[in-house]
């Protein structure tokens, strides 16, 4: 990747410590930002310009104390949301828990994050950025054939929680776009975490429906990244950006 201009080197990642939001962080410092990175847990990542800030996002009192005190001598240029994961509810005969409660997890979390551009103005740049990972199921049903024995197809509180975040990327788009905020969201595809044992036939399956005919590699997410956090992408908000292999024109 190129180096890209900057107007401020300051960027807060929220869920940095994931198997996405890693290799994003390690990108980013290697541009030269300083992050901040909220999370439950530490990514092991060292760099001087790494701080980490561990925590529970879904709690807004401690995530609106945290930003407050690390804004105070830092003016954030965006932020960039890996966090949170709805808890996975089976419905169906056996019914697990109430879907929409386990989907409120994720949208609580990206809620929070976009409030801190409403309720700390002055600790941003102008033309500050908001960057949420979003996911292809935010539209589409998956197709329980591909899930083979796994038992790990996304369930309907994963696909309400991603439809919620989009939604409330598009409405925010509206509300913050008055104050330059440029609030959008990059929709990966199939960037399965890496196995010890890896079922090739679950991957075949995911493959075949893919015009690459491969999987992702996370790298391949960092270039949308770059347009969006770029100073000359002045002109696009509420947008979500799909990088999923053609996986989705199906």
């Amino acid at each position: 990747m190129t180096n890209i201009r900057k107007t401020s080197s300051v960027i807060l990642v929220a869920g940095g410590s994931g198997h996405l939001g890693r290799v994003c962080v390690e990108h980013l410092l290697k541009q030269q930002y300083k992050v901040f990175n909220y999370s439950s847990r530490v990514s092991n990542i060292h760099n001087p310009n790494l701080v980490e800030r561990v925590g529970d996002l879904n709690d807004s009192m401690w995530l609106n104390s945290q930003f407050e005190a690390d804004a105070g001598v830092n003016s954030f240029y965006g932020i960039l949301n890996f966090a949170g994961r709805s808890k996975r509810v089976v419905v169906g005969e056996n019914e697990e828990g109430n879907p929409l409660d386990a989907a409120n997890l994720d949208t609580n979390i990206s809620l929070s994050l976009i409030r801190l551009f409403i309720d700390f103005p002055n600790f941003f740049v102008s033309n500050s950025r908001y960057i949420d990972i979003g996911s292809i199921w935010a539209s589409q049903i998956p197709f329980s054939p591909t899930y083979l024995d796994l038992d790990n197809e996304p369930s309907l509180s994963v696909l309400l929680s991603k439809a919620s975040k989009k939604k409330l990327i598009q409405y925010y788009a509206k509300v913050l776009g008055p104050s330059g905020v440029q609030l959008n969201q990059i929709a990966p595809g199939w960037f399965p975490k890496p196995s010890m044992t890896p079922r090739l036939d679950y991957i075949k399956g995911i493959e075949s429906r893919i015009p690459f005919a491969r999987i992702g590699n996370p790298k391949e997410l960092l270039s949308a990244f770059d347009f969006l956090l770029s100073p000359e992408t002045t002109y696009i908000t509420g947008q979500e950006i799909i990088v999923d292999g053609g996986f989705s024109i199906y």
